[in-house]
């Protein structure tokens, strides 16, 4: 399951940039880093916060990150010491598989990446909780599936420069249960916000532009 850049309600997490590197065996290096989080201590498990509640808890430690679909033991431990971008990276290249039920895995990635300040990784941790594909044997965790969360998580985003925050939020104000009301004018708000932020996303539609 494509959890990639941000996640469009309609099409779960359509990727912001085309990912492709036919020299490497993706499905391989897919299953071989889900092995290696659910082997993992810090990793296996599955938070149970909003994302916009762990959002920039710790520090990141920036340095060169691996190739992960290469190298995946190193990206996860890099990931552990602290580097949000090895963790996002760790989280695509699980996806990048196309393994099915794979969001137990990626979540945890994706939240740790969100705690050391990713606005797009929260985005992610948001939309895989509201769109992503869950084994009956762990399900997704309820306080990051509510309302208020989902609608939080992507405003603060959108807010912190992530169009696909901006397109996320847009679509909370399309929902008849959403935390905030049905509106059309802010919907086209935060579409447009999408294409201030990054008019070449998939976050932006043409008619926003």
């Amino acid at each position: 399951m494509k959890l990639i850049c941000a996640i469009a309600a309609f099409l779960l997490m359509s990727g912001c940039q085309e990912e492709t590197n036919t020299s490497v065996d993706v499905l391989g290096a897919a299953e071989r880093m889900m092995q290696l989080v659910s082997e993992s201590d810090r990793f296996s498990k599955v938070p149970q916060q909003c994302p916009l509640a762990v959002y920039e808890t710790r520090s990141n430690i920036p340095s060169p990150v691996p190739e992960c679909s290469v190298n995946p033991g190193g990206c996860l431990s890099l990931c552990a010491t602290g580097n949000r971008d090895a963790c996002f990276d760790a989280a695509r290249t699980i996806e990048k598989g196309d393994i099915v039920e794979d969001t137990h895995r990626t979540f945890p990635l994706f939240m740790a990446s969100c705690a050391l300040g990713s606005a797009n990784s929260c985005v992610n941790a948001g939309a895989a909780v509201k769109n992503g594909v869950w084994p009956a044997s762990t399900p997704p965790p309820k306080a990051a599936g509510t309302a208020k969360c989902q609608f939080q998580t992507y405003n603060r985003m959108c807010e912190e420069g992530a169009a696909w925050g901006c397109y996320m939020v847009a679509q909370e104000y399309r929902r008849s249960d959403g935390f905030r009301a049905e509106s059309e004018a802010d919907y086209e708000a935060n579409m447009r916000r999408a294409c201030q932020l990054n008019p070449d996303s998939g976050a932006c539609l043409d008619q926003f532009k």
